[in-house]
Order: C-alpha cells, then sequence, then structure tokens
C-alpha cells in the first residue's frame, strides 16, 4: 500500500497547474465570484453551474461577455434577482442519485446536451460535496466540459490518510483522465494547514482545461498570476511558493 507521504505527492501532481493552453482571462468579480479561466469560450454553450448562494456575477459576466448560457442550481437559496434570459435556476440540490430536490451530474449534463450539442462549461463551488459528485460521474460526463473551475473544500483533510485515499485522491484522479489544471488560487476565506511540510490551502480554486485543448507545456513557475485577486476583503492573502506544490 502507498504511504501516507506518497499518497499526498500524488494528490498535490493533480493539483500542480501547467502552461499549455489559451491565455487566462478573467470574468466576474475582484473578489469573490471572480475566476481565471482560459480564453477558450467560441463554442461554449452552456455554463452548469452548482453552488450559487447570493453571488452570480460569474453567469452575468459570461452572459454580458460571450453570449454563454448559464444554468444554475442550489437547493439552499431562492433564485437570484435580476436573472436575464440568459440565466436559469432550479432551487436542487447536486448529488450522487436523482430525486425530486436532486440532480446528478450525469442527468443534468444530460438534459444540457439534449438542448444543444455545443460544448459546455463547468463551475463548481458546493461547500465539499465536490469530492463525492467527481467520484461518482462518469469520465464521458466530464468530457462533455470543455473548461472546469472547480473550488476543493476542506483540503486540510488530507492529513487523515484514509480521507486521502478513499474519497479526495479518487476525486483528483477522475479530473486528471480528463482535464490538466492550468491554474490555482487559494481562497484566503479559511487560512492553510501544514501536512508534512507542505503548505495546503484549505481552500483552492482549480482552473481545468479539457486535455484535447491543451499544447504541451511545463509546470506554471510563478504564482501568484497578475490577474489573481483576493476572495476576501480584509483578510490577508494567501501566497505560495513559487514552484508549489512539489518543492
Amino acid at each position: 500500500m502507498p504511504t501516507k507521504t506518497s499518497q499526498l505527492h500524488v494528490a498535490l501532481s493533480y493539483l500542480t497547474p501547467w502552461s499549455g493552453g489559451p491565455s487566462l482571462v478573467r470574468v466576474g468579480g475582484e473578489s469573490d465570484g471572480g475566476y481565471l479561466v482560459p480564453d477558450d469560450f467560441s463554442g461554449v454553450g452552456t455554463l452548469l453551474s452548482p453552488g450559487v448562494a447570493a453571488t452570480w456575477e460569474f453567469e452575468r459576466a459570461l452572459g454580458d461577455r460571450f453570449g454563454i448560457r448559464s444554468e444554475m442550481i442550489d437547493g439552499s437559496v431562492d433564485a437570484p434577482q435580476d436573472l436575464t434570459d440568459l440565466q436559469h435556476f432550479q432551487r436542487k440540490w447536486l448529488d450522487t442519485k436523482n430525486g425530486p430536490d436532486r440532480l446528478t451530474l450525469d442527468a443534468w449534463v444530460r438534459q444540457s446536451k439534449q438542448e444543444q450539442t455545443s460544448d459546455l462549461a463547468l463551475q463548481m463551488d458546493i461547500e465539499g460535496a465536490e469530492f463525492a459528485i467527481l467520484r461518482s460521474c462518469s469520465i464521458e460526463t466530464l468530457r462533455h466540459f470543455r473548461w472546469a473551475v472547480v473550488e476543493f473544500h476542506g483540503l486540510d483533510r488530507m492529513a487523515s490518510s484514509l480521507t486521502l485515499r478513499t474519497s479526495i485522491l479518487p476525486a483528483l484522479r477522475r479530473m486528471d483522465q480528463v482535464f490538466h489544471p492550468v491554474h490555482i488560487h487559494p481562497n484566503n476565506c479559511c487560512g492553510v494547514v501544514n501536512i508534512r511540510g507542505v503548505i495546503i490551502p484549505k481552500v483552492l480554486e482549480v482552473t481545468y482545461l479539457r486535455r484535447d485543448r491543451f499544447v504541451a507545456g511545463a509546470p506554471v513557475g510563478a504564482l501568484p498570476h497578475p490577474l489573481d485577486r483576493s476572495c476576501v476583503a480584509g483578510e490577508p492573502p494567501i501566497e505560495l511558493p513559487r514552484g508549489w506544490p512539489l518543492t
């Protein structure tokens, strides 16, 4: 069985950002609700956006700037105000099983692909449920997304070898089969943890690009990106060292 240290290094390798795709652009607000994504929008028809809460600047900007529709679900809030014809909201949970108030990612993608054949994009911020969702969805479902932004929560749980092996690693490995990470940004909401000498943000935003859109590159050497902004104003930014995570 792999050691805890080797499992941690494998997980971190799946979070290592690579250059080699389109340049990154910032879409959305100047704090929480804004993300860096590949400048690869032509042919992307719909964003699937689970986890809305009160912030939907990203979805608004995708519609205003690129004409991309957004399908938004969140079981914890009512529909945001002032949605346009390019945003559609359902009060449902993204889950590993379908039900009256819940939807799997596989089923959601099938519904979306019935309406149009263009590529999808994904922006997922579901407060820790992302690991179960990504473990349970099919590879074919993930291949429908040209690019994705996933906010990973609770990465301090990597300190548990059981959680790392059974929850976090399988989800990261599933994403690695389809995508390359092209950008990472620590959310300064929740601090960091030191696990076996590696400083790890507890919450990390990861931007992915599907492998067929990627040109061979190298690990990103300089962080943060010039377009990065702190998610929480008034809190100190989290600065990762050059070459993170495997320095």
